[in-house]
């Protein structure tokens, strides 16, 4: 089969840049839904909770309560 003739489509994948990490933190905290920010920012909302996943720490409070967090930095330097 000649190369020309397939017909799979290319996929283009994307890496996110750094102010798209600090655009989810933001709406993060504002209480937005993953499909919300996908819809925002124009990605799947798979790659939302991925990047939830991988940017995810945990914080230790002053009373010693652990609360989980996203944090764009960290997300970015993983």
């Amino acid at each position: 089969m000649e190369q020309g003739n397939c017909n799979t489509k290319k996929r283009k994948y994307t890496h996110l840049k750094e102010k798209d990490r600090y655009k989810i933190e933001v709406l993060l905290q504002g209480k937005k839904s993953a499909r919300e920010i996908a819809a925002i920012l124009g990605r799947d909302k798979a790659t939302i909770y991925r990047e939830k996943e991988r940017g995810t720490v945990s914080r230790i409070q002053s009373d010693l309560r652990e609360k989980k967090q996203y944090r764009a930095n960290f997300a970015q330097n993983d």
